[in-house]
C-alpha cells in the first residue's frame, strides 16, 4: 500500500472514530506519578517528580497538552526532560489499534506562562497520530512497559504545598475526534517542610533517647 493510500485509510479511520467517540464525555487521558507521590525535606532540598500519561480507555485521541503547574511559592523549577516517543496507544472501533500520539515535546522541558496564570512546565504537546500497526492492546505506558517514566522534572523545595499535574492549566486539554475537548484526570505531588516546633520535638525526643542510652551504658 502506498503512502497516499495509507493516508486516505487513516483519515477514514479518524472519521469512523469520530462517529463513535465524538459525543463521548468520558475522560480518555490520565496522569499518574511513578514512584513516590510526596517529598518531605528542608527548604533548598531538591526533589524529582516522575510522571506517566496513559490513555485510560479505548478512545481515539487527536492531541494532548498537559503541564505541571501551581507550584509557585512551593518550589522552583530546575530542569526536566520528556521522553521523545509514543505516549500511548489508541484503538478505533472495528479498525484495531495503533501506536498513537507522538510526543512533540520530547527533550528538555522549559518553564513558561500564559497571561496571569502563573508559571508552568508543559510536559506534553502531542498532535501526531501515526498509523503504525500495534499488537491490539491498549496502553500500559511508553513502549508498552508499565511504570515507564515519560516525564521527569526536578524542583527545589520552598514550602509545604501541592503541585498540580494534568490538563488544568489554561490552553491545555485533550482533543477527541469531532473537535470535542475535555480535561484529563490529573494528579498532585505533595511537598512538606516540617514546622520548626515539630523539628524541635523530634530533636528533643532524639536527645532523650541518646541520653537514656548513655545512662544504660554507664550502668
Amino acid at each position: 500500500m502506498d503512502i497516499m493510500s495509507k493516508s486516505k485509510l487513516f483519515v477514514s479511520l479518524l472519521a469512523t472514530a469520530a462517529i463513535f467517540f465524538g459525543a463521548s464525555s468520558a475522560s480518555a487521558v490520565e496522569y499518574s506519578i511513578v514512584g513516590p507521590t510526596s517529598f518531605t525535606g528542608a527548604v533548598g532540598d531538591q526533589f524529582t517528580i516522575n510522571i506517566i500519561q496513559r490513555n485510560a480507555s479505548e478512545s481515539a485521541v487527536q492531541s494532548v497538552g498537559a503541564s505541571v503547574y501551581d507550584y509557585e511559592g512551593v518550589a522552583t523549577f530546575d530542569e526536566g526532560e520528556a521522553v521523545d516517543g509514543y505516549l500511548f496507544g489508541v484503538c478505533f472501533p472495528t479498525a484495531g489499534c495503533f501506536n498513537g500520539l507522538d510526543n512533540l515535546a520530547g527533550g528538555a522541558l522549559v518553564e513558561s506562562s500564559i497571561g496571569a496564570n502563573g508559571n508552568r512546565v508543559q510536559i506534553a504537546l502531542s498532535a501526531s497520530l501515526e498509523p503504525n500497526s500495534n499488537d491490539g492492546s491498549i496502553d500500559t505506558g511508553l513502549d508498552g512497559e508499565t511504570g515507564t517514566t515519560q516525564f521527569s522534572l526536578t524542583f527545589t523545595l520552598a514550602s509545604s504545598g501541592e503541585i498540580e499535574i494534568g490538563t488544568g492549566y489554561e490552553g491545555d486539554g485533550v482533543v477527541l475526534p469531532g473537535g470535542v475537548v475535555e480535561e484529563g484526570v490529573g494528579t498532585t505531588f505533595t511537598v512538606t517542610v516540617p514546622e520548626p516546633a515539630a523539628m524541635l520535638a523530634g530533636m528533643t525526643a532524639l536527645g532523650s533517647v541518646l541520653a537514656i542510652a548513655g545512662i544504660r551504658r554507664k550502668s
